[in-house]
């Protein structure tokens, strides 16, 4: 369901990152639709049983903050980009590796299922004793 905050948050921006925010956005849509969208840490956020990844535009880059396991996946996969802790930036003025991305979100995906699992299977042993 499109978030009425998001949809507000890109509206204020820039025009170039108006533009990118929308195509991250429908990329998001397009890759992880099962996913919830919603708005925290005054960022647009990806969720299914955590949060996934939330993205945001700056004054010259775009970032996409999978979490630690995620900016290092995403360092597998391409390190000319620049990262932190936590942060994956994607400059204006570079396109944006929608092929890398795609597949850091189903990293991230992914690795939200197995603990989500995890997490059901350790409740049903608490819940036998």
């Amino acid at each position: 369901m499109p978030s009425a905050e998001i949809d507000a948050y890109i509206d204020q921006l820039p025009e170039e990152a108006q533009r990118r925010m929308n195509e991250m956005r429908l990329f998001w849509a397009r890759e992880l639709p099962q996913a919830q969208e919603c708005f925290k840490w005054h960022m647009p956020t990806l969720f299914q049983h955590e949060n996934l990844l939330h993205f945001a535009a700056f004054k010259k880059h775009l970032g996409v903050f999978p979490g630690p396991d995620g900016v290092r996946f995403f360092e597998s996969l391409r390190s000319d980009y620049p990262t932190s802790k936590g942060t994956i930036q994607i400059p204006y003025d570079r396109d944006i590796p929608w092929n890398e991305l795609a597949k850091l979100g189903q990293f991230r995906w992914q690795k939200a299922q197995e603990k989500s699992a995890l997490k059901q299977s350790a409740s049903r042993k608490i819940n036998k004793t």
